[in-house]
């Protein structure tokens, strides 16, 4: 079990930050080894270790509300999202759907989809790309400091959600305490296309 948390905290990227993402299926891999599993079981290691976090999936209040109306108003949402320990995409989208959220995003990215985490700015482009809009006409939601970073090395219009009303001076374009602010924001700039909100 030692070994298993030393292979853990060595992809954890809070205690071991990276750019480069890794996939669930080669971090799991080593994990079961560790463990001293045959070879083959590191999907059933890893559906163990990411069922006990899923069960706290829960959207904010407004998120739901939000995303129907841009999606009646014709605002393409996409999500760019960092996974823990290489999460499978199938996880992700298993997790939007039990937040009630399936059916409103146009576009889903992941860290692993991308081969990157934030804040590099591949991700913001190739999500902007698929969105079909010009990264500087995307409005990227995020509550971290790597998002703002990322999307501003992008060439995006960066958005923190300061929930709590912290008030970091991380440089982004504009800050919001809630995403229902995110509708008056695209009706300032005039724009139907764009926007982005981070896990």
């Amino acid at each position: 079990m030692a070994r298993a948390i030393t292979v853990l905290e060595r992809y954890n990227t809070r205690l071991t930050p990276r750019i480069l993402e890794i996939p669930e299926g080669t971090i799991f891999a080593e994990v079961s080894e560790a463990l001293g599993f045959a070879a083959g079981n590191s999907e059933l290691v890893a559906d163990a270790f990411f069922d006990f976090f899923r069960h706290r999936v829960i959207a904010y209040p407004e998120t739901f509300a939000v995303l129907q109306h841009l999606r009646a108003v014709g605002v393409e949402v996409g999500v760019l999202t960092d996974v823990p320990y290489g999460m499978d995409r199938a996880r992700v989208e298993a997790d939007l759907a039990a937040a009630g959220l399936d059916g409103l995003i146009t576009v889903l990215l992941t860290s692993v989809d991308v081969g990157r985490r934030k804040p590099s700015s591949r991700g913001f482009v190739r999500l902007a790309a698929e969105l079909g809009v010009g990264v500087g006409d995307l409005l990227y939601v995020g509550n971290e400091q790597k998002d703002i970073d990322g999307a501003n090395t992008a060439g995006a219009r960066s958005v923190l959600i300061d929930r709590d009303d912290r008030r970091p001076s991380w440089g982004a374009w504009a800050t919001i305490t809630s995403l229902e602010k995110v509708v008056a924001l695209l009706e300032s700039l005039g724009h139907t296309s764009g926007i982005e909100r981070s896990r």
